[in-house]
Order: C-alpha cells, then sequence, then structure tokens
C-alpha cells in the first residue's frame, strides 16, 4: 500500500463531495483573470474613453466577483477542514484499533514515544494536507494557467517572454523536492527519540529522583533536543538553496513587467497609449496570479514531503501484521477446564533460546508452583500459556486441544495474570479491580479484595473503593498494588490463574493468609505460581525447577528435598536448619 493508497482509503467515501469542493475551488480559480482583465476596461473605457458612468458597473462587477468568490471559497474551506478531521479521527481510531490486536512482539521492538508520535503529529500532518496542502495546490496551478492562457490570449509575446522562468522554477523545486524528503524522514525520526526520552523521564520521575539522576536526564534530553534543532537545520539549508531563487522569480517578474511592459508601451507595441496603459495594467493585474503561485511553492513542497514522510510512518503501522494468528475456524469453548500440557515446547526472543525442549502435564485445578533462577524463562513459559508467544517448535495444549487451535478472545479470558510488575489504572481502587468484570456488582469486588487481603487498607483510604489512585498507581505501596492486582485476577473466576511473584512484596504471614484462601474458594482452578520464596510454593501439587530456560528438576516439595538439588539448597539457603523447615513445612 503507498502514501496514496492509504489516503484514498480514508478519503474515498468522501470524495464525490471533496472532489464537487475542489472543482467549484478550480472554477473560482480560472475565472480570477476576469478582476484585471476589468480594471484595465476601467482604465481604457473610463480615464481614457471618457465613459465615466461604466466605472460603478465595472466596481459592481469586481464587488460581486470577490464577495461571491470569497462566499464559495470560504464554504469549500470549511467542507475541507470538517474532512479532514473525520478522516484524522477514523485514522486515529482505526491505528489504535490495530494496536490493540498487534503481539508482544511490537511493542517490545517499538518505542512509546515512536508510537504516540505517528498517533499524534504523523496523522496531523495527514490532516493539514488533506485541509489545505491539495486544494491549495491545484487553486495554485489553476490560477497560474489562468494567468498564462490570459497573458497568450491579450499579447502572446509578452507571454512568450515570461515563459523564461518556468524551466528555473522548474528545475530548482524539483532538486529542492527531491533533497528535503531525507530530511522529512530524519526528523520524524529524532522526534520519536525526543518524544520517548520525555515518556521514560515521566514515567519513571521516582526512579530518577530517589537517583539524584535529573541532570544526567537533562543533559540526555538536552541531546534528543539538538539532534531535533539540528533535524530542522538541515531542512532549513535546503530551503536556504533552493527556495530564495524560486521565490526571487516573482520579484525578477515585476521588475520585467514594469520595465519590459513600459518599453513596449511606449513603441506602441500594444496600440495607442491608451490601448498600451490599458494593456499593461491588465497584465501587471494578472503578474499576482503567477508571482503568488511562485512564493507558495516552497511551502507547498514543504508541506507534500512532510506529508510522505509522517504518511510512511502511519502506513508502517497499519502494515505489521501480528505474530499470533488467528485460527481459521477457531475453537469457541466458553468455559475451559484449565489442563494445561507442554509438548518438547522451545522459544527464542530475539534469536536467544528462552526456552529448550520443555514438557510437562498440569492436571485441572492443580496447583503449578515455578522456581528457578533470574532469566530461566519462568515468565516466558507462562507467556506462552497465555499466547502472548508462540513457541518456535512443539505444542502447548489446553485441554488437550492445541491452543492454536482456540479463540483467542476466548482463551484469555479463561485466563487470568497478576504481575510483580503492576500496572494500574489512573481511576478508582474499585475499577481497577472490576476492569476485567466490569459488569460486577461492588459486594462481588469487595468479596475478592478481602481475599486478597486487600479489603482492610482499601477501607482505611479516604473514599475506599471510590478513592482514585494515581498513574501506574502512584500512592500505593508494591504489596498494596500487588493486591489490587491479585484481587482483580481472582474477579475473572478464570479456569487458569496465573501469579508473576505476585506477593513478592508482602509478608509472610499475609502470603499465607492469601493462599490458604486461594486454596478454599478456587480449587477447581489451575493455578501457576512463578516465585523466588519457597514458602509460596511449598504446597504446589508440581513444582517445576527452571534453568537456562530447561526443567532441571520436578516434583513436589517433598520429592525435591529428597533428591537434593537445586530446589534443596534454596530450600536450605532461605529456610536454615532442618528444625525450622520442619515448622515451615507444618505452618503451611
Amino acid at each position: 500500500m503507498t502514501v496514496f493508497g492509504l489516503l484514498w482509503k480514508y478519503l474515498k467515501k468522501h470524495i464525490w463531495v471533496y472532489a464537487l469542493a475542489l472543482l467549484v475551488i478550480t472554477g473560482l480559480s480560472a475565472i480570477a483573470w476576469l478582476i484585471p482583465m476589468w480594471r484595465g476596461n476601467i482604465i481604457y473605457s473610463v480615464f481614457f474613453g471618457g465613459e465615466r458612468h461604466l466605472i460603478w458597473r465595472y466596481i459592481l462587477y469586481i464587488l460581486g466577483l470577490v464577495v461571491g468568490r470569497e462566499i464559495l471559497r470560504y464554504g469549500c474551506l470549511m467542507y475541507f477542514e470538517t474532512t479532514s478531521q473525520n478522516v484524522m479521527a477514523k485514522m486515529r481510531i482505526d491505528m489504535y484499533e490495530k494496536l490493540q490486536r498487534l503481539d508482544f512482539d511490537f511493542y517490545s521492538n517499538t518505542k512509546v514515544g515512536d508510537i504516540m508520535t505517528r498517533m499524534t503529529s504523523d496523522v496531523e500532518s495527514i490532516r493539514h494536507f488533506v485541509a489545505w496542502t491539495v486544494y491549495a495546490s491545484i487553486e495554485q496551478v489553476i490560477i497560474l494557467i489562468a494567468a498564462m492562457a490570459f497573458m497568450f490570449h491579450t499579447e502572446i509575446r509578452f507571454a512568450i517572454a515570461i515563459l523564461f522562468i518556468f524551466p528555473i522554477v522548474g528545475v530548482l523545486s524539483y532538486k529542492f523536492f527531491k533533497e528535503v524528503r531525507p530530511a522529512y524522514v530524519e526528523i520524524r525520526h529524532r522526534f520519536s527519540r525526543l518524544n520517548s526520552v520525555v515518556q521514560e523521564n515521566i514515567s519513571g520521575n521516582r526512579i530518577v529522583r530517589a537517583f539524584a539522576k535529573e541532570d544526567f536526564e537533562t543533559e540526555k534530553f538536552d541531546v534528543e533536543n539538538d539532534n531535533f534543532r539540528k533535524g530542522h537545520y538541515k531542512i532549513n539549508d535546503v530551503n536556504r538553496r533552493y527556495m530564495p531563487w524560486v521565490s526571487s522569480s516573482g520579484g525578477l517578474l515585476t521588475i520585467y513587467v514594469m520595465v519590459v511592459g513600459g518599453i513596449m508601451v511606449v513603441n506602441g507595441y500594444f496600440g495607442d497609449l491608451a490601448d498600451g496603459i490599458a494593456t499593461l495594467a491588465m497584465l501587471q493585474g494578472m503578474l499576482w496570479m503567477i508571482v503568488n503561485p511562485l512564493n507558495l511553492i516552497p511551502n507547498l513542497l514543504n508541506d507534500m514531503r512532510r506529508f510522505d514522510a509522517a504518511a510512511v510512518k502511519v502506513k508502517d503501522i497499519f502494515e505489521v501484521e501480528p505474530k499470533i494468528v488467528p485460527a481459521p475456524v477457531p475453537v469457541k469453548k466458553e468455559r475451559l477446564d484449565g489442563k494445561v500440557a507442554f509438548e518438547n515446547v522451545s522459544f527464542k526472543f530475539e534469536g536467544a533460546d528462552t526456552l529448550s525442549e520443555v514438557s510437562f502435564v498440569a492436571e485441572a485445578g492443580q496447583t503449578v508452583g515455578i522456581i528457578g533462577p533470574t532469566g530461566s524463562g519462568k515468565s516466558t513459559l507462562t507467556n506462552l500459556i497465555s499466547r502472548f508467544y508462540e513457541p518456535d517448535r512443539g505444542k502447548v495444549r489446553i485441554d488437550d486441544i492445541n491452543m492454536r487451535y482456540y479463540d483467542i478472545r476466548t482463551l484469555r479470558s479463561n485466563i487470568a495474570i497478576a504481575h510483580q510488575d503492576v500496572f494500574l489504572f489512573s481511576d478508582t481502587i474499585g475499577q481497577n479491580i472490576a476492569y476485567g468484570s466490569p459488569n460486577t456488582d461492588s459486594e462481588q469486588v469487595k468479596d475478592v479484595a478481602a481475599r486478597a487481603d486487600a479489603h482492610g487498607f482499601i477501607e482505611k483510604m479516604p473514599e475506599g473503593y471510590d478513592t482514585v489512585v494515581g498513574e501506574r498507581g502512584v500512592g500505593l505501596s508494591g504489596g498494596q498494588k500487588q493486591r489490587i492486582a491479585l484481587a482483580r485476577a481472582l474477579l475473572k473466576n478464570p479456569a487458569i490463574l496465573i501469579l508473576d511473584d505476585t506477593t513478592s512484596s508482602v509478608d509472610m504471614e499475609t502470603e499465607k493468609f492469601i493462599f490458604s484462601m486461594l486454596k478454599g474458594y478456587y480449587s477447581d482452578c489451575t493455578t501457576f505460581i512463578i516465585a523466588h520464596r519457597i514458602s509460596s510454593i511449598m504446597k504446589a501439587d508440581l513444582i517445576l525447577v527452571m534453568e537456562e530456560g530447561k526443567i532441571i528438576e520436578r516434583g513436589t516439595h517433598n520429592e525435591l528435598i529428597a533428591l537434593g538439588g537445586y530446589y534443596y539448597s534454596v530450600f536450605e539457603n532461605q529456610c536454615g536448619n532442618f528444625d525450622l523447615n520442619e515448622q515451615l513445612i507444618m505452618d503451611n
């Protein structure tokens, strides 16, 4: 799809009225030559012919044409503006919907600032092209053609002599148009990087202040801001080398008409003195119809290149295809049982082996604990269950069906996830908990909050469940955010529950209470618990010990202790001597 193919997609529903408005603009531009013609008639008939009574007729003609032309022109401009706003709104909606369909791989390789630039300033450049650049270009071309046609009709020798300027303007415009494109493409990239720096700094402002890195961040911003400034300098440099010559062509034409035209009048090339002065007045009136388009060429060419660079960036979003492809005839099983089986699953992320030949079976209703060092593939394994990624080799089966055959929405509606890195929306606590189940009543929200041990601290907040939290949960502790995220996951009543180190920020007593509540109320839910604390997974039906993308140990707590391997060493380090270990086992 080309950039104009993208534009056509959104403009075609408006095309007939848009084309009609352009036709009206074309007509209004084509009859602009009437005003300088009437101006010449006034000079010839009134001042030299003595027909002074005609002056009011020509004044009314000119006034009527100007007023009527501006009213119609204003109506067309308002339509262009309205259409451009509709195009922009629809394009942004479609971009946003496309972003919702793209998978994790896209977001892993695309900066937020770049996405925001495409959604805002790039779409705005397209809107400006639809609203102004298209009509202005057509208008100025028609005015220029009409002026030259009138000059050829009036005095062909004079018109031929003017033609010398057009090859010069054409060559300069072509070179400018060719050289300025890479500069605009580069400046879009630099603007995206600048936005990314600002977005990251705002999102991580607490970290910046905690490490006293304000000066470092300011310097980083200064570098990108300076690069953005230099990008504009490149465009200005191209403008400097070409555009003054294009713009000055209008001045050359003015001098030409005054000098050459005056000489032709004096020497009788236009007839007698009256005819000569009237003709020269008409030609001078035509001059603005040539000079104005020449003066607008730099702005129009800049707008065209700005549109081209912006439309390419927007087009790229629409052309990205998600790697998670829906099944042609998807299985739509409203409620899953929750059985999960990995069959020789391998997965690479950015070229590196993340999982290698992973196989296990989690029966419906079982609890599976996953433990291992950082980077061992624990989170990747659970991401595959949610089909955020797909395995390079092997199969993931849910209820004995390859997960590729499920309807993606149906699959994910049966899975709830509570991450260690909690994201909360800038909304009330109640709305954050009910995010996955918006039709839930307040009592159910409070019930799951109690099971996640969150009800107590929520009730103590100024407005309880109606308390608005800051962006990303600013104002709440890590443990509070984790418990709200857990409540949000539990409210879905999922068939598969994934807890990715969800209780890492709560104390062991709170953790013990939470897991006792889960065991009592969600016995039919298959639960995957990623943890670094042995206490979180000791009671799991199956414990997987991972290292470098492989399962190196598996079994129950007692089986792994008896094995005396990695799990045993972690247990020893965390829980100390065997007497304490035995007491911990009894407590759990």
